[in-house]
């Protein structure tokens, strides 16, 4: 994509997943594939532009989030 347009203005994280069901039977790899997507994906993304957006001396990075992130809801203890 990079060399197409030559350049990255915008980086807008959106994805996420959620696990819905009482923490004790969750699985370390249900867990894990959460963790991947809604925590290291973001930080992927952030490493991957950070250096162009650098060099270019300009960038915008927009991660967006869930209120159930701030306000849990029962059976999402994950």
């Amino acid at each position: 994509m990079r060399s197409r347009a030559g350049r990255i203005d915008v980086l807008i994280n959106n994805a996420g997943v959620n696990l819905v069901g009482a923490v004790e039977e969750t699985s370390i790899s249900q867990a894990q594939a959460l963790f991947d997507t809604n925590v290291i994906g973001v930080l992927r993304m952030i490493q991957a532009v950070l250096p162009d957006m650098r060099r270019q001396g300009a960038g915008l990075i927009v991660n967006i989030g869930s209120i159930l992130g701030l306000i849990p809801a029962p059976f999402m203890g994950v």
